[in-house]
């Protein structure tokens, strides 16, 4: 998925980064919730909001925001 960073949220004692982006890939505008390891969180910690990123990750439901896991910065 390829998105904006709307909102970055370090994840502290031991929750994982979690990045909300606006999906960039359709014309309707969606959020995405984006949860990465440990591995990912000194990229995290250098992304800003407004930030164009594309992002890999398995799906893992929908309520309000479509929610990716396991997921990787790539591109």
């Amino acid at each position: 998925m390829k998105g904006t960073v709307d909102l970055i949220t370090p994840g502290e004692l031991g929750a994982s980064p979690v990045v909300m982006l606006v999906s960039t890939d359709t014309s309707a505008e969606k959020k995405m919730r984006c949860s990465f390891g440990e591995r990912y969180r000194a990229v995290i910690s250098r992304m800003a909001p407004g930030q164009k990123i594309a992002v890999l990750g398995r799906y893992d439901g929908c309520e309000q925001d479509i929610r990716l896991v396991d997921c990787m910065p790539v591109g």
